[in-house]
């Protein structure tokens, strides 16, 4: 064999090689035979409404060697309308690249349609199901939201809260802190101090708090019952152990989940959530309440405590 007959063969063979590392994960995903992420565009992600519903993910299994999910749960947008051709999907995002999971499983769920008082006629197949092949989707964090499609007027996107991470090892799913928007977003220091000017206070619950990223992230709803949340701006006052006060900006949320749950529309802008940087809070213990300023009043509401103890955040009360 010559040497230029040698030089062409080991060409070829580099080039084929190449090529079947470029390709390896689109043949695992086929011979596979599971369902693969479908990408999305961003701006059809941002297209889609949020809407109320509610969801839960019942398994969650990665199997790190073939890179293979398998997902169950049930998910479901509140609708008045027919809604017998439902379809429910995972939807995965990150700053740049958007992916979504359809799954083409469905089980009845009476015990769902009993817990959240659905009308009769409400499609019981609210149960969801799926293995899909993660061997084509790119490494990285993504936020995730579940798209229920109950029907052309009722269909839209559910933000779970919770991230998705995709790793050369395989993935694992844990609450979001920050994430989205809040990478980008710092809150900004309020001065001069805002003070209460109304003696009823605010509705707030906190669904979060922890370090993400040297920030505290901080988030949660507040909203004055009979105000339109759309005309808030929401607002954290901490006060540490010397009686400083130092109060921040929030960004704002939507929450269709608080609307619903006080069945009204105008609470949907009743989330927020903070991103305060780290080295402006001390180690030590801190008391905090929510602002509302609406309508050119201030409103405030029952204080909680917290403690910053060794890059921890811990709400005490």
């Amino acid at each position: 064999m010559t040497k230029k007959i040698c030089i062409l063969l080991y060409t070829v063979v580099m080039l084929i090689l190449i090529i079947w590392l470029f390709s390896a994960n689109s043949v695992i995903a086929r011979i596979s035979g599971l369902s693969s992420p479908r990408k999305i565009t961003i701006s059809d992600f941002e297209s889609m409404r949020d809407i109320p519903g509610r969801f839960a993910i019942d398994s969650f299994q990665c199997d790190n060697i073939l890179g293979n999910l398998s997902l169950g749960g049930w998910a479901f947008a509140y609708t008045e309308e027919d809604n017998s051709n439902r379809t429910v999907s995972i939807i995965l995002k990150d700053n740049y690249r958007c992916f979504e999971l359809p799954f083409d499983s469905y089980t009845p769920r009476a015990d769902v349609i009993q817990a959240y008082s659905l009308r009769h006629n409400f499609n019981n197949m609210l149960g969801y199901g799926g293995d899909f092949s993660l061997a084509t989707l790119d490494q990285g964090t993504y936020d995730i939201y579940f798209y229920c499609y109950e029907n052309d007027t009722d269909k839209g996107k559910i933000d779970t809260n919770l991230k998705l991470v995709v790793t050369k090892d395989g993935c694992e799913y844990s609450r979001r802190l920050g994430g989205g928007d809040l990478e980008q977003w710092t809150s900004e220091r309020v001065e001069p101090i805002l003070v209460p000017t109304n003696s009823k206070n605010n509705l707030m619950t906190i669904d979060v708090a922890g370090l993400e990223r040297d920030k505290i992230i901080i988030k949660g709803w507040s909203l004055v019952e009979g105000q339109d949340s759309t005309n808030s701006n929401i607002y954290i006052s901490l006060r540490d152990e010397n009686g400083n006060v130092f109060q921040y900006t929030t960004k704002l949320i939507k929450r269709p989940d608080v609307a619903d749950a006080y069945h009204d529309t105008i609470y949907t802008n009743s989330g927020f959530a903070t991103a305060i940087p780290v080295e402006d809070i001390a180690n030590g213990t801190w008391t905090f309440n929510i602002l509302v300023e609406n309508s050119g009043m201030i409103w405030g509401s029952d204080s909680k405590t917290v403690l910053m103890e060794r890059n921890t955040i811990q709400i005490l009360e």
